[in-house]
């Protein structure tokens, strides 16, 4: 088998529905899969209803989160189809089949590709970067300064002139759709599942990175990424998303970056910092 997919579900049906009725007849996808990821609505009994001969749905037992959900639809996928190749896809995206043509020219061309995207028109209001640099512990440090980044700029965006090139080399590649080699995924171990919802991409382009292999973003074609956003403005759903955030950057910082007992700490006081910080930008701006 050449080409495998995997879609993540949890409590989004309808978006997964849609996403599906968009990509299942693609010649170039042998097969899909769609991972419930243990949702608490009937999501589950739905999807199943749209299995056929190329798309098959599976339910994980817990939801641990968008890296162990998708690790599971890979490891479900090339254990049971050993496809060559593979694409990870929110299911909030739309892409045509032309994206995939390109997507599987650029893994056949460049040995050392490890993942490779393209440009990603985001439809919501939240701006979301098309691709952004490994970052070092100081950017992690202004990642949770929020007024920091607004006065300064975010230090791991690339310039414009840094991705003219139709093929651009990149440090990491949003996880909303992209595509890599089966086997080169398995062997890094796949996403670090020690993470929930925060810097799955950013571990993975460290490995990634050590082991020899680089990123690619293909300029010549795009995706559009709906980018699904919660309703619920509440401080507690806030302070909820800038702890999960946290203690992924925490756990990258002490695996890839070997960050030392006093940063680690300053990690605690820009974090403590930030969501203040936050909170008092809102109130202020509404």
């Amino acid at each position: 088998m050449k080409l495998g997919l995997v879609v993540l579900n949890y409590n989004d049906a309808e978006s997964t529905i849609t996403f599906l009725n968009n990509i299942k007849d693609y010649k170039k996808i042998d097969k899909i899969v769609v991972v419930d990821n243990c949702s608490s609505d009937n999501s589950y009994s739905k999807l199943k209803e749209l299995e056929r001969d190329n798309v098959e749905v599976v339910q994980t037992e817990e939801n641990r989160g968008y890296a162990s959900g998708n690790n599971f639809g890979v490891k479900y996928l090339s254990e049971n189809y050993a496809p060559e190749f593979i694409i990870i896809s929110n299911p909030d995206v739309f892409f045509d089949e032309t994206v995939v043509d390109s997507l599987l020219e650029c893994l056949n061309i460049l040995p050392d590709a490890g993942v490779v995207g393209c440009r990603m028109n985001c439809l919501s209001s939240i701006e979301l970067p098309i691709a952004w640099k490994l970052p070092r512990f100081r950017d992690c440090l202004i990642q949770d300064s929020y007024i920091i980044k607004k006065i300064f700029g975010d230090p791991l965006e690339y310039k414009c002139e840094e991705l003219k090139e139709e093929i651009c080399k990149v440090d990491v590649l949003p996880g909303s759709m992209f595509a890599f080699k089966t086997d080169n995924f398995i062997q890094l171990g796949g996403f670090d599942e020690h993470t929930f919802l925060y810097y799955e991409e950013n571990i993975l382009a460290y490995k990634l990175k050590n082991e020899g292999f680089t990123n690619y973003l293909i300029n010549s074609c795009s995706y559009d990424h709906m980018h699904s956003v919660s309703i619920n403005k509440s401080i507690d759903s806030v302070k909820k998303r800038f702890k999960l955030a946290f203690q992924s950057r925490l756990w990258y910082c002490k695996e890839c970056l070997h960050a030392n007992t006093m940063q680690i700490m300053l990690l605690y006081v820009f974090y403590k910092i930030g969501i203040f910080n936050y909170l008092v930008y809102k109130k202020i701006t509404g």
